[in-house]
């Protein structure tokens, strides 16, 4: 049992990026992370709180939508939607308020809705992304991992 409580340790002082990279359902958001040059704020100090959408996420985006951002000329939109992902603070799940308004690294808010002890984020668009798996944390912030990618203005 000792052992384990030492992996848990080990793992809290692994950084936002490296525990990402563990996370087996995220992968496309891991990828884009990377493409769109955003991996090094998750390996700053933070603290940040990462809305990361499972891969089933990703493939559910409106067809064609993905190859379109991964063009080097979206760099730029790819870069604002995974920075939109990334919320300044380090945010428990718990800790958030029906109807809070999250402040992203893009600079454009999340909101949070609260219903029937389910926790969302509504994005600018209206959708909204449940969390699947809540607070995986990391020495710089906390990891929600969410049912939908969430779309800025």
């Amino acid at each position: 049992n000792s052992q384990q409580s030492d992996a848990t340790t080990q793992e809290q002082k692994d950084s936002l990026d490296s525990i990402l990279k563990k996370q087996k359902q995220i992968k496309i958001f891991n990828e884009l992370l990377v493409e769109a040059d955003v991996v090094t704020t998750l390996q700053g100090q933070g603290p940040y709180t990462v809305l990361a959408p499972t891969d089933d996420a990703f493939k559910a985006l409106p067809e064609g939508l993905l190859d379109t951002l991964k063009k080097p000329e979206n760099k730029d939109n790819l870069r604002k939607l995974m920075q939109y992902h990334i919320v300044k603070g380090n945010l428990s799940a718990e800790s958030l308020q029906n109807g809070q308004k999250l402040p992203t690294v893009n600079g454009q808010e999340i909101i949070i809705e609260i219903s029937d002890g389910k926790t969302s984020f509504v994005d600018a668009k209206g959708n909204t992304a449940l969390i699947k798996t809540a607070d995986v944390a990391a020495s710089n912030g906390t990891i929600h991992i969410i049912t939908a990618v969430l779309l800025p203005q």
